[in-house]
């Protein structure tokens, strides 16, 4: 049990470090990023399809890794982050995935997904904080199987002050998804 907190709060951790990275990237930082990443300094250590392997550079031992999409709206704007990694609990759950959305989402109608037109499924958000709202999510085998096998999952949240309610309805791309996940699983059973 304690195990599994302590991948959700590396991948919590992780989605975090992300939102700050993705705002203050500069030229400098992108040749940074070419030198060997500095201890607690998240780094990119391949890319699959539209998906990044990113990683969290340890002290001693395998740096722990998740993989990451940022989500855009229609306009080409950041809107959204997800992520996502294996879990080494016993339980329904086989990954954990967070998503951070804008501090100016409205919670109570939470984050809608559906994969290639499937079953919607719906999350809560757990906490906001600076970088934004945070839902965390139990990703059962079922769920990765059909990501593997997609194209596509639509996600939806409305913001906040919305006077219809609409959503906004962003793209997460499964091109790569099957790649990288895998490259993770491998990475957590060293």
């Amino acid at each position: 049990m304690f195990s599994m907190f302590k991948t959700i709060s590396v991948v919590s951790l992780l989605a975090l470090s992300g939102a700050a990275v993705a705002q203050e990237q500069t030229a400098e930082q992108d040749t940074a990023a070419t030198a060997e990443p500095q201890i607690g300094e998240t780094y990119v250590s391949e890319t699959s399809g539209d998906w990044d392997v990113r990683c969290l550079k340890a002290e001693e031992g395998t740096d722990p890794c998740q993989i990451y999409q940022l989500l855009l709206n229609e306009a080409g704007n950041a809107v959204a982050e997800f992520t996502m990694l294996p879990l080494n609990a016993e339980g329904p759950a086989v990954a954990g995935a967070t998503m951070v959305t804008p501090l100016e989402t409205y919670l109570p109608a939470g984050i809608a997904m559906t994969i290639d037109g499937g079953e919607e499924r719906r999350y809560d958000f757990t906490f906001c904080n600076v970088q934004g709202c945070v839902s965390r999510m139990g990703v059962t085998a079922e769920d990765i199987s059909l990501m593997k096998k997609g194209a596509k999952a639509i996600v939806k949240l409305v913001p906040a002050g919305s006077e219809t309610g609409e959503p906004v309805v962003l793209t997460l791309s499964l091109a790569g998804f099957t790649a990288a996940y895998e490259k993770v699983v491998a990475s957590t059973a060293q």
